[in-house]
C-alpha cells in the first residue's frame, strides 16, 4: 500500500487529449449473403445489405467522442468516470475468433466487445490499520479501504504466444492501482489515472502495455 494512500487531487476539468482509435474492420459475417434479422435492421435505417458493422462502428466512434468530451469537462463525476472506463479503448477485446483465425478476421467490429472494461476490475474491500502499521495483529483501530487493480486488454497478435488466447488477455498495470473510501471514489480515481497514463486511445503496436519500473509515462505509439 502506498504511503500515503489518500486519493490524488483531480482537477475540476481536464485539457482535451486528441486521440486516434484503432483501425477495426467492418466486414459482415462470412457466408452471410442472404437477408436475415441483421439486414432487416439495416433496411430500417435505409442502409444497403452488408453495412451493419460499418454503421455500428460509426455509432461507437461517435459515442466515444461524446464520452471523452463529457468526462474531460467533469472528471470528478462518478457516472462520467464510469462511462469513460467502460468504453475506453485500452479495454477493447475481441471474442468468438478461432485460435488459428487470420488476424484480419479477428480485428473486426463483429468480434469487438467495447463495453467490457468494468468486468476486468479486481475490486476488494479490506480493513487496514488506521496508523498504517504493518503488523496484521496490532491493536490499532482499523480503517475500511476499497481498492481496485486492473489493466489493459492486450491487442491480438499476428503470432500469439501459444499459451495465450488468440484474442489477447487482461494485464495488471500496477500504475493504475487505486485506493479509496468507496467504490465511487476508486472509479473516479481510476478514470483519471487511465486518462493520465493512456490518454483517450491505445497504442496499436502494444507499447502502451509494456511497463517500465523506472518510467511511468506513456510509451510512444
Amino acid at each position: 500500500m502506498p504511503d500515503p494512500w489518500e486519493p490524488d487531487p483531480i482537477p475540476a476539468h481536464l485539457p482535451h487529449k486528441p486521440y486516434t482509435l484503432p483501425t477495426i474492420g467492418t466486414d459482415p459475417w462470412p457466408g452471410r449473403e442472404i437477408q436475415d434479422d441483421l439486414d432487416s435492421f439495416m433496411a430500417d435505417l435505409n442502409r444497403d445489405h452488408g453495412q451493419l458493422y460499418l454503421v455500428m462502428q460509426g455509432f461507437r466512434v461517435e459515442a466515444w467522442t461524446e464520452t471523452v468530451t463529457a468526462y474531460e469537462a467533469d472528471p470528478r463525476r462518478f457516472r462520467l468516470a464510469w462511462e469513460y472506463l467502460d468504453k475506453h479503448p485500452i479495454f477493447y477485446r475481441f471474442v468468438h475468433a478461432e485460435d488459428d483465425a487470420p488476424l484480419p478476421d479477428v480485428i473486426q467490429e463483429r468480434c469487438l466487445r467495447r463495453d467490457f472494461a468494468l468486468y476486468e476490475l479486481y475490486f476488494r474491500v479490506s480493513g487496514w490499520c488506521a496508523e498504517r502499521c504493518e503488523d496484521d495483529e496490532c491493536d490499532h483501530p482499523t480503517r475500511d479501504v476499497c481498492w481496485i487493480e486492473t489493466g489493459p486488454w492486450t491487442w491480438p497478435a499476428e503470432k500469439p504466444d501459444p499459451d495465450e488466447p488468440r484474442t489477447g488477455n487482461g494485464v495488471h498495470d500496477y500504475r493504475l492501482d487505486v485506493y479509496g473510501d468507496s467504490y465511487e471514489s476508486c472509479i473516479v480515481q481510476l478514470a483519471h489515472k487511465v486518462w493520465t497514463l493512456y490518454g483517450n486511445d491505445r497504442a496499436l503496436d502494444g507499447t502502451a502495455n509494456q511497463f517500465d519500473d523506472e518510467d511511468d509515462e506513456k510509451e510512444p505509439a
